[in-house]
C-alpha cells in the first residue's frame, strides 16, 4: 500500500468533517487503491472500502474524485440521516464546492510556507543583495526582520531518521513525526525563555 502523504490526509481529513458536518452524512474518503484514509465512521480507516463492510452507508451514495497536488482519491457520501433535507444533485454540488475550497486552502498555506522558507534560505545564503526587496517580500509574508535573529543547527539525524535499537531507517511517516518533535520541543523552550524573560 503507497502511505498518502501528510497533505493529501489533512486535506482529506477537513473535507471529511466539513461533509459529515454539512449533510448529517457517513463519509469516507479512500486513496487511490481503494483504502479508507478519513472516515466518519473511525472503525472504517485503514481497511479496503466495500459497501458491505459499511453497514451505516445505504445503497444511495455519491462518489466524487478528490485531485490534491500529485495524488488522487475519491469522497464516497452516504445518503443523509433525513433524506428530505437535501437533493442529491444539491449534495453533490455542496461536496464538490467543500473539495474545491479545502484543497485551494491547504495550496495557499503550503505555498506561504515554501515562501517563508525560501526567503529564510536567501537570507542565510546571502543571495539577496537588496535589502529593500529582503524587507518587502518579508513584508509581503507577514514576517518581522526588525528584531535580531539567530540562526541554530541541530544535527538530529540520528534520532529522526534512524531506529535507535535497530539501526534501520525510519518509516516516513515516523519521520515527519519525530521532526515534528523536534521542532515543538525548541520552540517550546524558546517561547519559554521568552516568557520567563518578561516576567523578570
Amino acid at each position: 500500500m503507497i502511505t498518502p502523504s501528510a497533505s493529501f490526509v489533512r486535506v482529506a481529513s477537513k473535507i471529511t468533517d466539513k461533509v459529515a458536518g454539512l449533510l448529517y452524512a457517513p463519509v469516507f474518503v479512500t486513496n487511490e487503491q481503494g483504502i479508507v484514509i478519513t472516515s466518519s465512521d473511525p472503525h472504517q480507516i485503514g481497511l479496503s472500502f466495500s459497501w458491505e463492510s459499511s453497514k451505516n452507508v445505504p445503497e444511495k451514495f455519491l462518489r466524487i474524485p478528490l485531485n490534491h497536488q500529485a495524488e488522487t482519491g475519491e469522497v464516497i457520501v452516504g445518503a443523509p440521516s433525513d433524506e428530505g433535507t437535501i437533493s442529491p444533485r444539491l449534495a453533490q454540488v455542496l461536496v464538490e464546492l467543500v473539495i474545491n475550497q479545502t484543497a485551494t486552502h491547504q495550496n495557499q498555506a503550503l505555498n506561504q510556507h515554501e515562501l517563508k522558507n525560501q526567503l529564510i534560505y536567501d537570507l542565510l545564503h546571502d543571495r539577496i543583495r537588496d535589502e529593500n526587496a529582503i524587507l518587502n517580500r518579508a513584508k509581503q509574508l507577514g514576517m518581522d526582520l526588525d528584531p535580531p535573529r539567530a540562526v541554530i543547527l541541530i544535527d538530529a539525524a540520528d534520532y529522526a531518521l534512524r531506529d535507535n535499537s535497530s539501526g534501520q531507517e525510519l518509516l516516513e511517516t515516523e519521520q515527519r513525526r519525530r521532526t515534528q518533535v523536534i521542532i515543538g520541543s525548541i520552540v517550546s523552550f524558546f517561547t519559554y525563555l521568552t516568557t520567563l524573560s518578561v516576567r523578570i
